[in-house]
């Protein structure tokens, strides 16, 4: 059942422009906790290291709003 919440959750949000607004303030928050342990990286920086690590070859434009970049730890 979480599981399919999970998937109905990103089907809502890549309809919704408002919580895509609310995610991507929520990535300038994980930059934040990296500074407060030391870590300087722009968020710029750390997509491009998530684009590496999970192999995406040709991620979205950062402007693109119909798109939503989803960091799981």
């Amino acid at each position: 059942m979480a599981v399919e919440d999970a998937k109905k959750f990103v089907d809502h949000l890549q309809k919704d422009h408002a919580l895509q607004d609310k995610f991507r303030e929520g990535f300038k928050r994980i930059q934040e906790m990296g500074a407060e342990h030391g870590y300087h990286f722009t968020p710029a920086e750390l997509r491009e290291h998530l684009r590496h690590r999970w192999g995406i070859p040709k991620p979205p434009a950062d402007d693109e709003k119909d798109t939503c970049t989803i960091c799981l730890a």
